[in-house]
């Protein structure tokens, strides 16, 4: 599992190469909007806010649903993230939603994808720099694919 975790240490090392994403998907259960107004009081250098609730299935009466191909593929390419780059995502505490957003790259075919471990708070204990600036950055032209394979329906669990 630590493949697909990375250290606040490891991160600071590499925050300022060209191939890093950085993606910020703080979200909280009874106050939905405050990881974007989080954001941008301050984040780590260079990242990109992931707004879980604007990158899922809008038209899924569940929430936090996967996205449509089209619209995922959209965020990622205005966005600048490439299957080239490293992208390293990370929540308020490591775990909370870090691992959705992980899932839904992975799912879209995206491989060198790692967890903040700690989140942001881990970010914060060792007295990282944080920023307040929102970066544009340079729009890609990445196509994705689904992985089918990694969701399994109802109809296909067998009963024990």
């Amino acid at each position: 599992m630590k493949k697909n975790i990375i250290s606040a240490r490891d991160l600071k090392k590499i925050l300022n190469k060209k191939d890093l994403t950085v993606l910020d998907s703080r979200w909280f259960l009874k106050e939905p909007l405050r990881g974007g107004k989080e954001f941008k009081k301050s984040h780590i250098p260079n990242a990109i806010f992931f707004d879980i609730e604007k990158n899922s299935d809008q038209n899924n009466k569940l929430p936090h649903m996967i996205p449509k191909k089209s619209f995922f593929e959209k965020y990622v390419n205005e966005n600048g993230i490439s299957k080239k780059k490293l992208i390293v995502i990370y929540d308020q505490v490591g775990f909370f939603c870090s691992a959705r957003v992980w899932f839904i790259f992975k799912y879209f075919g995206f491989e060198n994808i790692k967890i903040l471990e700690q989140g942001y708070e881990g970010w914060l204990k060792h007295n990282y720099l944080t920023t307040k600036l929102v970066v544009k950055k340079k729009k890609t032209k990445c196509t994705i694919n689904e992985k089918k394979n990694l969701i399994i329906k109802k109809k296909n669990i067998v009963k024990g």
